[in-house]
């Protein structure tokens, strides 16, 4: 019996006339094995990515799709959608190898020891500075900020007190919406102290740490200035103690000080919403009577808008 290569080779001859064997088509199995290559292009992973010409067709995003993905990396970048997030690049550190430093001396490594303290110590004197210097500027303005938000609710609270008591209470006497106007003032001043001390328990954790911080802080500086004439302390020692300790001691002082103005001025605003919310039920009252209505939002003009510390 012939084989199926023969029958192939025979099919082929024709009037004694041999084809090349490059032009004989021989017939592939439809199935193809784990390992080799897909022979119809419709079913080859390349079309799995091949993009549809059809308009109308429904897009189906795949998890492994690449034309969809949302998520990828591109050159030690990391893709989000089509925004490309550059990696923080560290300064360079140059670091001797295994071999080197086993060739340098005791007393080489002891001298390279002693510069990479000396430099790290620079490199966290300058942060730390960096960052006291950043505080004080910080201050002020914080300061500056807690002092227009408690103007602009002072007289947010008068207005709303003189409209009340001149014109709502004489006009509705027992019917007014918040009784006379004593009544109304306990009313205000209730909702105002609850809205407060609302601000003040959810942040008294974090400022009660912050305190006892710097009262540590403090004492430290305090225990490193009484060894000043110590005879067992070189003075160069002493005086590097000093500078770090009184660092220590002014950035948690300038960290408490900071917080504790940021909760005094979120209690500030809460107390500011409160007054927005009884001007909010005094203008219905005011149009009925024809009167002119009173600017619910209070716009804090010059407020300097801060990161949350």
């Amino acid at each position: 019996m012939e084989t199926q290569p023969q029958q192939i080779h025979q099919q082929y001859m024709f009037n004694e006339q041999k084809l090349h064997p490059e032009e004989i088509n021989y017939p592939t199995s439809p199935a193809s094995t784990l390992y080799s290559s897909c022979q119809s292009p419709d079913n080859s992973i390349d079309s799995y990515f091949r993009p549809d010409n059809n308009a109308n067709a429904e897009v189906i995003c795949s998890p492994r799709s690449r034309k969809y993905s949302t998520t990828s990396s591109n050159g030690g970048k990391r893709i989000i959608g089509k925004v490309a997030l550059e990696k923080e690049k560290k300064p360079y550190r140059s670091r001797m190898t295994k071999v080197e430093m086993e060739a340098l001396t005791e007393k080489e490594r002891e001298d390279r020891k002693k510069n990479q303290n000396r430099v790290n110590a620079k490199n966290c004197v300058s942060r730390k500075n960096g960052q006291k210097d950043h505080m004080k500027t910080m201050l002020p303005t914080l300061e500056q900020n807690l002092k227009i938000v408690m103007d602009n609710n002072t007289n947010h609270e008068q207005n709303l007190l003189d409209i009340y008591e001149k014109v709502i209470y004489p006009e509705y006497e027992n019917n007014s919406p918040f009784g006379d106007a004593q009544r109304f003032i306990e009313q205000l001043d209730y909702a105002k102290t609850e809205a407060s001390e609302k601000v003040r328990v959810d942040n008294n954790g974090q400022l009660y740490d912050l305190e006892k911080k710097s009262d540590e802080a403090a004492q430290k500086f305090r225990e490193v200035e009484a060894d000043r004439g110590n005879p067992n302390i070189p003075q160069n020692t002493y005086a590097s103690r000093k500078s770090r300790a009184k660092t220590a001691k002014e950035l948690a002082e300038f960290t408490y000080k900071s917080k504790f103005l940021e909760v005094q001025i979120g209690q500030a605003r809460a107390m500011g919403a409160v007054l927005e919310n009884f001007t909010k039920s005094i203008n219905p009252v005011l149009e009925d009577l024809r009167m002119k209505l009173l600017p619910v939002k209070i716009v804090y003009h010059g407020f300097k808008q801060f990161e949350p510390s």
